[in-house]
């Protein structure tokens, strides 16, 4: 898996090299002449959180855009005239987004399939969608920056993204951060902190709750780690409640940037205050990049790192997730 983090530049650039040499073999297709007025990103974990990165960067970028984040299979009642989904699955098999498929092409809602296979290309194949073949890697979870350039060119590609989210600079910034972060030293307080606790990652709402999700995902799946998220301000009106009882062992990560108003920041102040009157510990994440989107990256980048590291020194196989695939098992057996 570290050889995985340590390709994560590479992986945006294959990303975005594959989605051009497709989308140059399948110019013909109809929907790339469209213009289209809203954009749906629909996807499950690890592809999901390409999406959810996605809408972040393009309510900053292009905030005139609407932009929906589906949770599947429960698509939207109201879908904007002329909006296009982009349905994400790296397997192909995740059966909540084969049920979206089966939705969107009953609402006839024109699509672009970003996989790597699975029942969920055979079906785009036979209905003749555009479809972006993602790049293999040894696990889902690590095909993010795969994700992330094809989703770069998909975007240009229909004008909802313009030059100002220039991705050579955030290839530059990761490929700084990878040799920053790959250091098991820089986490010794983390691990001695999160030894048989929950850990809570705590983003904040319309800045850094895709790290925060990404966080989880990563220290769940890496760590095997009893891990939840949440956002401010949503978490202080009941998750504080739960994590401050006597019998909850919890440590509280924060990961935000440092583009907050006064105040997030005063909210965020007081929150840990009241951490430190109930000694729950918390670690907060420092970001050294200047722009939003470049820290956003560092606080995925950070996340990805630190649940490798903790995994390692909790000697768990850090790639292995028997727990998912008895489940994909399961259903299979069941089908």
């Amino acid at each position: 898996m570290l050889h995985e983090l340590i390709d994560w530049s590479k992986k945006i650039k294959r990303g975005e090299e594959t989605a051009q040499e497709q989308l140059f073999h399948q110019k013909n297709h109809p929907s790339i002449a469209e213009k289209y007025a809203s954009l749906l990103f629909i996807g499950m974990g690890g592809s999901g959180i390409a999406g959810s990165l996605f809408k972040s960067i393009l309510q900053k970028k292009s905030p005139q855009l609407p932009v929906t984040l589906v949770s599947p299979p429960h698509l939207p009642q109201q879908i904007p005239e002329r909006s296009i989904a982009f349905l994400s699955s790296y397997s192909g098999n995740t059966w909540e987004v084969l049920d979206s498929y089966e939705q969107l092409k009953k609402r006839n809602i024109p699509l672009v399939v970003l996989t790597n296979g699975g029942k969920l290309s055979d079906l785009a194949s036979q209905n003749n969608d555009l479809i972006i073949k993602v790049p293999a890697c040894s696990a889902p979870r690590a095909s993010l920056g795969s994700f992330v350039g094809i989703l770069t060119v998909l975007c240009r590609q229909y004008n909802f993204l313009d030059q100002t989210f220039d991705l050579e600079e955030i290839i530059e910034s990761i490929e700084h951060g990878i040799k920053q972060y790959n250091n098991a030293e820089l986490y010794s307080s983390l691990i001695q902190n999160a030894s048989r606790r929950t850990i809570v990652c705590i983003g904040v709402s319309n800045d850094s709750e895709t790290a925060s999700y990404r966080a989880q995902t990563q220290f769940n799946e890496n760590s095997k780690a009893a891990v939840i998220h949440q956002n401010f301000p949503e978490f202080c009106h009941n998750g504080i409640v739960g994590i401050t009882g006597k019998s909850q062992n919890c440590l509280v990560i924060f990961l935000h940037t440092s583009h907050l108003t006064a105040h997030e920041k005063q909210g965020l102040s007081a929150l840990q205050a009241v951490l430190d009157d109930y000694q729950i510990p918390w670690y907060a994440v420092n970001v050294h990049e200047k722009k939003w989107e470049l820290q956003l990256f560092e606080l995925i980048l950070w996340a990805d790192f630190a649940s490798f590291f903790l995994g390692k020194k909790g000697t768990v196989d850090i790639t292995a997730v028997e727990a998912i695939d008895s489940l994909k098992k399961y259903y299979k057996n069941m089908e």
